[in-house]
């Protein structure tokens, strides 16, 4: 097992009601949140730390309310490495 820092800046559009996102590594959920701050002045630095076995993985955000607003992931890290994609490799 190995523990996998992750890092990524999250940026949501919305305009009436905020969205809600959950983050999943494959099919296991880490977090569940509603984007409730200022989208025209803010973002929101997730960090997480996974601890897993050596193997090919993905982060995946879902939107749970498309209709409400849009996600951006920017500045992703994985692993103490910048990344343009969420698949990553523990070995």
């Amino acid at each position: 097992m190995k523990v996998v820092d992750i890092q990524f800046d999250l940026y949501c559009k919305w305009s009436k009601a905020p969205p809600s996102y959950r983050l999943y590594c494959d099919d296991d959920l880490l977090t569940e949140r509603t984007y409730t701050f200022d989208n025209r002045k803010a973002f929101v630095r997730e960090l997480s730390k996974v601890e897993l076995p050596v193997g090919e993985y993905e982060f995946v955000l879902e939107n749970l309310h498309p209709e409400l607003g849009t996600f951006e992931l920017r500045n992703i890290w994985i692993a103490g490495k910048e990344t343009d994609t969420l698949k990553f490799t523990v070995a």
